[in-house]
């Protein structure tokens, strides 16, 4: 019996070793791939990062305005209907 549970602690320790290399190289392989979407954007539009993260977070504010909005108007359309 405490052979086995000794056993388990081992395969779990070496299941997370395991784990732990591959999240590492998951996140270093999506960090590159983030590096060179970056690149080809800043050759592409001619801005810096600094000006692209900006384009990027206001359209995404955009985005979320006009969804608020929607979801405001559905809103009080039911509100309406009740």
């Amino acid at each position: 019996m405490c052979f086995q549970s000794i056993g388990i602690i081992f395969q779990s320790k070496n299941l997370c070793k395991l784990l732990t290399v591959r999240t590492q190289n998951n996140h270093l392989f999506l960090s590159m791939v983030a590096f060179a979407k970056m690149e080809i954007l800043k050759t592409i539009t001619h801005k810096n990062h600094f000006a692209i993260k900006r384009l990027l977070s206001m359209n995404a504010m955009k985005s979320a305005w006009k969804k608020l909005q929607i979801l405001k108007d559905d809103n009080t359309l039911l509100k309406q209907c009740a």
